[in-house]
């Protein structure tokens, strides 16, 4: 009797205090959409360069576009990505990217080891197709971390500049990069 007592006349003054447990943090991100992000990342070949933020928008809860600019070891590097996720756990989502990115690139023609020539081909912009996988990770409700790897394959380039001699001008071309890198993710 005495628990039937407790029962009825403690739950209402209980209900306040025990709540369902919060969603998961991946989920909660998801369900906030939409919403803009702004990032800090980079890496080796990534499409911002080694170095570089931009901005985001999540218009779907499994979809993202940013744009983005930074500094890469030939010059000013810039980016146009949209990615498509889906999560994995609660804390976790995979994800493919594609789109483009430009910037400046060198292309060192003396090699790994230089005899003391100075041989290089200049191409003031290169245009290239990105593709890639990313790991998005939920710190927290307005913070994540995206590992990215991928490759990007050159669709346009301006007429380069070359000090070499003609036949290795010739040859050398704007390469396929492959790229990986991290960038940290801020939710508004």
């Amino acid at each position: 009797m005495r628990v039937l007592f407790a029962l009825l006349v403690l739950s209402p003054l209980l209900g306040g205090c025990v709540r369902a447990a919060p969603a998961p943090t991946m989920e909660r991100i998801r369900q906030s959409a939409p919403h803009g992000y702004a990032y800090v990342g980079g890496g080796l070949g990534t499409p911002v360069g080694l170095l570089g933020a931009g901005l985001g928008v999540m218009p779907l809860s499994w979809g993202s576009v940013d744009v983005g600019a930074g500094l890469s070891v030939d010059g000013l590097q810039t980016a146009a990505m949209a990615s498509a996720h889906v999560p994995i756990n609660d804390q976790a989502a995979l994800g493919v990217s594609t789109g483009v990115s430009a910037g400046r690139y060198e292309k060192d023609l003396d090699g790994f080891f230089d005899e003391g020539t100075d041989e290089r081909k200049v191409w003031e912009w290169a245009v290239w197709y990105n593709n890639g996988v990313q790991l998005r990770h939920a710190i927290n409700e307005t913070r994540m971390l995206r590992f990215e790897a991928g490759v990007g394959v050159p669709v346009g380039s301006d007429s380069p500049e070359c000090n070499a001699g003609e036949s290795e001008c010739r040859r050398a071309q704007v390469p396929i990069v492959p790229y990986a890198g991290l960038t940290s993710e801020w939710l508004f």
